[in-house]
């Protein structure tokens, strides 16, 4: 079968079109692959930070603890 010019000429359009559409979705989806990333390292930046401040309290708290009870005996 031998499409006429108009066929031809749809043919290609509704190809331009679908290679749009698969682009636009393969964008979207690095897009959305890479927003998810960002926030799992933000939410392990955040995590490493409460614990780093969670350690640096508790060793506080020990070492003033410790300079009490220490204080206490000398005193």
């Amino acid at each position: 079968m031998v499409r006429n010019s108009r066929d031809t000429i749809l043919v290609r359009v509704g190809a331009d079109f679908a290679r749009v559409l698969f682009a636009g979705a393969r964008f979207a989806g690095v897009l959305f692959a890479a927003a998810l990333f960002a926030g799992a390292l933000l939410a392990g930046v955040v995590l490493a930070g409460v614990v780093l401040a969670g350690a640096l309290f508790a060793a506080g708290f020990l070492v003033g603890v410790f300079f009490t009870v220490a204080s206490m005996e000398v005193g």
